[in-house]
């Protein structure tokens, strides 16, 4: 019997996964999510926390608009890219270019509705802009990172997320900042990145493909992925809709500057779940278990960095407030909310890294079981908690709800690891051709 460190497959996952495997696009998501960070923080500091509150809410809406591209076309580029030759990865990125525009229309009459109900009708068109300039930008970034082109795709990204924080940065030096103008300073830097990608992206040579069956072969891979997301999402962008209702604007702008803290451990989540798919699927021609083997060394390499960021902001959360935000905000109200937070970044990391390794190895199903658990959980306490307890209370049933998420999904990666008891007849086949 071929053991996981005396098979092909173990000497395989030893060589292709180790730090460098995900250390470039933990750099390169690192770039997006500093970037990011700084935006939200330049403008908090620009514009009143009420504003702030309904650029939370803008910003919760345009993420489920993202969702759906991001599940039903970017997820099914990524495993099918991976698993294909050159050719066939050209082929599919020339052909997601033009399959898009095709979901972004819907999208874009769903995200009129919501803005003008939620927020103020006054920021429909630069919301409209961010959505389309954003996704034309990930198209093209997700056309590199499925070529493995992750240094490719920094120049790009960097003009698009770090250019966002410096023209922001420079205007509201200058000019008195709107909430507006910060939006179409948005749209503005996407559709620059967009543009640097498309140039760097080596489509010379490929087809389009038949388009009616890409389409059903990406929403069988993605429905559930899209599924699964949509409900991450609610369950955390219903907290400001709850706390604008119960509380006004102004509290869901403090819950936002508390999650602003917390998603600095993003670049490390989205790095590697951008790569863990990837792996898991080329692994799991092996089955299972080897797939989960194959993914573990990247999983393992963002945990200990989440660990440490959990223990900085538990140790000093007034400190890192008064260092990033200054007098803007009131310490004293977020010192509870950013403990809890720091404590879900834990639990955040591995629903989500695990999660990764499922729709890798095609389990969509398992990770919508385990998202229908906790977004019911959500549903009963959410409301409950932040009629309660405020801020404190929207914390609270944001971490509660990523512990119940991570133990389902590590039940379920368990369960599918376990049923591996026989060899995969790939592997078998390639055992038994082997000399003796």
């Amino acid at each position: 019997m071929v053991t996981p460190g005396s098979s092909p497959l173990g000497r395989w996952a030893r060589r292709r996964l180790r730090l460098p495997t995900v250390a470039i696009p933990l750099l390169d998501q690192g770039i997006v999510s500093a970037g990011t960070f700084l935006f939200n923080v330049l403008l908090a500091r620009a514009i009143p926390l009420g504003d702030y509150g309904h650029f939370a809410i803008v910003i919760s809406v345009l993420s489920l608009m993202q969702t759906s591209c991001a599940s039903l076309i970017f997820y099914p580029l990524s495993v099918r890219g991976a698993a294909a030759n050159t050719a066939g990865s050209k082929d599919l990125i020339a052909s997601v270019m033009l399959m898009t525009p095709l979901l972004i229309g819907p999208l874009a009459a769903l995200l009129s509705g919501l803005v003008w109900w939620l927020v103020d009708p006054k920021l429909l068109l630069p919301t409209f802009a961010i959505l389309v300039s954003s996704q034309i930008q990930e198209v093209m970034r997700r056309g590199l990172l499925t070529q493995f082109r992750y240094v490719s795709a920094i120049p790009g990204d960097a003009l698009s997320y770090v250019g966002q924080a410096a023209v922001l940065g420079l205007l509201s030096r200058h000019f008195a900042m709107t909430l507006p103008v910060a939006l179409w300073i948005m749209a503005a830097t996407s559709l620059l990145g967009a543009a640097t990608q498309r140039a760097q992206l080596s489509l010379k040579g490929s087809a389009r493909l038949p388009m009616r069956p890409m389409i059903a072969d990406f929403w069988s891979i993605g429905h559930w992925s899209l599924t699964t997301n949509g409900l991450n999402i609610a369950r955390t962008m219903c907290l400001p809709w709850l706390l604008t209702a119960m509380a006004g604007p102004a509290a869901a702008g403090a819950f936002q500057i508390g999650m602003n803290l917390v998603n600095v451990v993003n670049p490390i989540v989205s790095g590697v779940c951008n790569v863990v798919p990837q792996i898991a699927s080329r692994a799991m021609r092996y089955g299972y278990r080897a797939a989960w083997s194959a993914s573990w060394p990247s999983i393992g390499v963002g945990l200990p960095l989440v660990a440490g960021f959990m223990a900085i902001l538990l140790i000093a959360p007034s400190q890192i407030l008064g260092l990033v935000y200054g007098t803007r905000v009131d310490v004293a109200l977020l010192l509870i909310p950013v403990r809890i937070l720091a404590v879900g970044s834990l639990f955040y990391y591995i629903a989500s890294t695990v999660c990764a390794y499922l729709l890798g190895v095609l389990r969509g199903r398992d990770a919508l079981m385990a998202d229908g658990v906790t977004t019911l959980a959500m549903t009963l306490m959410g409301p409950v908690f932040v009629a309660v307890f405020g801020i404190d209370g929207a914390c609270a049933a944001l971490v509660l709800t990523f512990a119940l998420r991570a133990g389902v999904l590590l039940v379920y990666a368990f369960i599918r690891v376990r049923s591996d008891r026989v060899q995969s007849p790939i592997a078998t086949r390639e055992h038994q051709e082997r000399p003796a």
